[in-house]
């Protein structure tokens, strides 16, 4: 919501709209532990936070820190990014929930998150220069890209992302939500920019 008003304000300057979203960013970053995960994450109160959303909130960090120049909003979303880079799995995976310290708190991964990640760590590489985001960023993209799924006598699923893989994970069981497409068409087309990973492309049809 703090990006969407300050973006909102960016094209009708109401100040209430810069206030709200500066009040509740200062509380978003009182709520960042040292180790870049976030309390009150998640979308029931003590649960602990899908990736969904602890990847929402480090987007909305890292745009919000390019519209207003301040650098305390990308150092934040910087800490969470380089922590989930630092847990992603072998496979480019990463787990479906973290609790406190980023303890595992789901064996399945939230494949949503995992595209929200890929996006985010490509948008890094490419602010910072540095190649490790983008090392991360495809691992996870072709990690995506092995479960889309692409032979189905289901018209209704052909080219869908799952909630969770696998599919009985706790993120959205047993669905294919329309935004899990929606942020991995994302990150493709962020990768799409870049040509020496274009070959994903081809392998996700």
């Amino acid at each position: 919501m703090d990006w969407a008003l300050l973006e909102l304000y960016k094209v009708s300057p109401k100040p209430v709209y810069q206030e709200a979203a500066l009040r509740n960013l200062n509380w978003v970053l009182q709520n960042q532990h040292p180790d870049g995960w976030f309390s009150h994450c998640g979308f029931r109160r003590l649960e602990p936070p899908f990736t969904h959303t602890l990847a929402y909130t480090a987007e909305a960090l890292f745009y919000i820190a390019k519209i207003t120049n301040d650098e305390r909003f990308m150092e934040s979303a910087r800490k969470t990014a380089d922590a989930l880079m630092h847990l992603q799995r072998p496979d480019g995976s990463l787990a479906g929930v973290f609790g406190k310290h980023w303890k595992e708190a789901e064996k399945s991964t939230c494949l949503t998150g995992n595209a929200q990640m890929s996006k985010l760590w490509m948008e890094m590489s490419k602010e910072f220069h540095a190649p490790e985001y983008k090392v991360a960023a495809e691992k996870s993209l072709e990690f995506l890209c092995k479960t889309q799924i692409l032979e189905t006598n289901f018209c209704e699923i052909l080219g869908g992302i799952a909630g969770s893989y696998p599919i009985y994970g706790k993120y959205e069981r047993f669905k294919y939500p329309a935004w899990a497409c929606k942020f991995f068409i994302d990150a493709l087309l962020t990768v799409q920019k870049d040509n020496a990973a274009r070959e994903l492309l081809i392998y996700s049809g």
